[in-house]
């Protein structure tokens, strides 16, 4: 539901990932098989680098008690910024509702974001939401694309872009649009593929005009809701980092 601002990301993380001295320019952009090693050994790091980030579902339920207590408080000693705790009260409500239908990610990523400092959400890969989306439709679609570009010679590969993850529902209005890294690398004859998704949770007023099956003047008037709550300080943006390996 919501609009995502990824763009730079991509052209920052090039620039980190990718020296231009090492990019060979012919048109379109290529890479070595340096630059494509590059990549992957830099994944494999932040895979194995996020074995040591806190779990997301154990600061979730940290969270959930925490926040509930305080907006009940809040609530009744009247705080100076009343429209903040107002729709927070309003949008815990919401989020325990996604959750009571079926849509726990959804449910949960909107109720961390009604904290006023959230913490940037990592899911290693294995972890938690990281099979859910990898489970998903457009995930398995792409790694299989992905894969049928593999080389038939050299032992890395890699590439980078965006994609939509408009099915299930409780990933597209969790995630919807992402940015990606991509790596693969032979072992033994064989290759195993790296993914990186990177998302910003943020809301912005936007027209819908189709929205994944859903009536979209609905989707059109929650998203707005949401922000101008967040306009109001009561959703509070972060990034979620998503990794998977098949």
């Amino acid at each position: 539901m919501k609009k995502i601002r990824f763009a730079g990301i991509l052209i920052v993380l090039s620039l980190v990932l990718l020296p231009t001295e090492n990019i060979i320019a012919s048109g379109d952009k290529t890479y070595t098989e340096e630059d494509h090693k590059r990549i992957v050994d830099q994944l494999k790091f932040e895979i194995d680098s996020a074995k040591n980030v806190p779990s997301p579902e154990i600061i979730l339920k940290q969270e959930k008690v925490r926040t509930d207590s305080q907006i009940t408080h809040m609530l009744y000693v009247v705080p100076l910024s009343l429209d903040k705790w107002l729709y927070r009260y309003q949008l815990s409500r919401w989020s325990e509702a996604l959750i009571d239908a079926g849509l726990p990610m959804s449910g949960a990523f909107l109720f961390h974001s009604l904290q006023d400092e959230p913490s940037d959400l990592v899911y290693n890969a294995g972890e938690g939401y990281s099979n859910t989306v990898k489970n998903s439709e457009v995930i398995k679609n792409f790694i299989k694309s992905f894969r049928s570009e593999l080389p038939s010679s050299g032992n890395y590969y890699s590439k980078m872009g965006s994609l939509t993850l408009n099915k299930p529902v409780d990933v597209y209005l969790s995630l919807n649009k992402v940015s990606y890294i991509a790596g693969a690398e032979k072992i033994n004859g064989s290759w195993k593929v790296y993914l990186r998704l990177y998302d910003i949770y943020d809301f912005e007023h936007q027209n819908y005009t189709t929205s994944n099956g859903v009536p979209s003047a609905f989707v059109t008037w929650v998203n707005n809701h949401a922000a101008d709550a967040q306009e109001a300080g009561a959703i509070v943006p972060y990034s979620i980092t998503i990794y998977i390996q098949d």
